[in-house]
């Protein structure tokens, strides 16, 4: 059996305070850092989406008063989009987008029918993109749930381990001293027989068998 000192003991007692401390701290900066980034990931690809759609939108609104300016803005918007595909579904219709658009661009006057089938095309788009904002807030939200437990279940069990070491290390000091104690009393009141029995392998121990080799030897 290894004997371990009582300085080994104590820096034992208070490195596993400090790597509970770490383990909290670093699980609730993991936590705090992962869904910021999940939020993150939710406000940029799929919210730029939407605005892309939105925008050419805003084009198509435009599209009678000033064709040029508005076909620059759709195509501005349309560039990026075909750069931000994130969604199942999602190329095919900016696929459908840009070969409706190319055949505004060469029509004169386009038909009602056309700048309808291509605002369609935009609304799928923008609905995926919608879709997935909701799908992935709600996903961050279970994450969030589940970190917080697994947050609360290592608090838990480490305010148990703690709150024993605590109920018990004082003890682990304090019977000893008070053996010792005894037993010097004992002594000073001439009773050469008393021993004291601290079966430690640290220096408690070495103290009891020094105090019993004193008592035999003043008998």
């Amino acid at each position: 059996m290894i004997k371990l000192r009582i300085k080994t003991k104590l820096a034992l007692g208070l490195g596993f305070f400090f790597i509970m401390i770490v383990m909290i701290g670093g699980g609730g900066l993991y936590t705090i850092n992962r869904l910021a980034g999940e939020a993150k990931n939710i406000l940029k690809a799929n919210y730029e989406s939407i605005e892309y759609a939105e925008n050419m939108e805003q084009a198509l609104d435009l599209y009678d008063i000033n064709k040029q300016n508005a076909i620059n803005l759709f195509e501005k918007n349309l560039k990026a989009q075909e750069n931000n595909i994130t969604e199942v579904g999602e190329q095919e219709a900016t696929n459908k987008v840009r070969q409706l658009f190319e055949q505004l661009k060469t029509t004169v006057q386009p038909s009602q029918t056309q700048l309808k089938e291509l605002r369609t095309c935009i609304y799928v788009i923008n609905d995926l993109n919608t879709a997935a904002l909701l799908r992935k807030n709600n996903e961050t939200q279970q994450t969030a749930e589940k970190m917080r437990i697994y947050l609360a279940i290592l608090v838990t069990i480490s305010l148990l381990i703690s709150f024993t070491f605590l109920v018990n290390f004082p003890g682990y000091i304090a019977n000893p001293v008070r053996k010792l104690t005894e037993g010097i009393k004992q002594i000073a009141d001439k009773n050469y027989t008393q021993r004291i029995y601290i079966e430690k392998g640290d220096e408690f121990g070495e103290l009891a068998e020094a105090f019993n080799t004193m008592g035999t030897g003043t008998k």
